[in-house]
């Protein structure tokens, strides 16, 4: 979600379009607000939530307030802490979904592995009693090596979580393939 708001936020600022974001229903912790040189991470529990309850197990609508532009990133991984999901943050994971281009293999039998242990999704559309469903698979070995062989090939609409994350760190320190991750769009 993107504000037309200044560039280069101040605190103030931020805490302004969190107030705007979250709604009457949340509130947020001042004081555990985690401060970043490229913004600020909020957790906004519900208001029937005192603030001695709100911690694991909530249902905390976590985000980050970037300083510049007030561009607003929610985090999606409900399994991660705040400090994971920024360490992911500051590894380029800045959205919800994404295109994986593989440009070039080094290693194919690796890279095959790490592809298939990200557990990527395709979609495909079947017609069944007079309506069109959306159906999502996930690829399979087979699938991901048919694809490394006519190079570049993208996998779109991707969604990573910390898991992930640690495959990429993985395929970075191997150096199987040449990649890159780009920010999906429906359009």
């Amino acid at each position: 979600m993107l504000y037309n708001a200044s560039p280069m936020l101040d605190f103030e600022d931020a805490k302004q379009l969190a107030e705007e974001y979250i709604g009457s229903n949340r509130f947020f912790v001042e004081q555990a607000v985690i401060e970043k040189p490229y913004g600020w991470y909020f957790v906004a529990p519900n208001k029937n939530l005192s603030q001695t309850e709100v911690g694991d197990g909530d249902t905390s609508l976590c985000f980050l307030v970037e300083r510049d532009h007030g561009r607003i990133i929610q985090d999606c991984d409900l399994f991660g802490s705040a400090e994971q999901w920024l360490e992911n943050y500051e590894k380029g994971f800045k959205h919800n979904a994404y295109n994986l281009t593989i440009v070039q293999v080094n290693d194919f039998a690796l890279t095959l592995e790490f592809l298939d242990a990200l557990n990527m999704l395709y979609t495909m559309w079947e017609w069944a009693c007079g309506v069109e469903w959306q159906l999502s698979a996930r690829y399979t070995k087979r699938d991901i090596k048919r694809l490394l062989l006519d190079l570049p090939c993208t996998f779109k609409g991707q969604c990573f979580d910390g898991y992930e994350v640690e495959i990429f760190d993985r395929i970075q320190e191997a150096g199987c393939c040449e990649r890159i991750l780009t920010a999906y769009s429906r359009d």
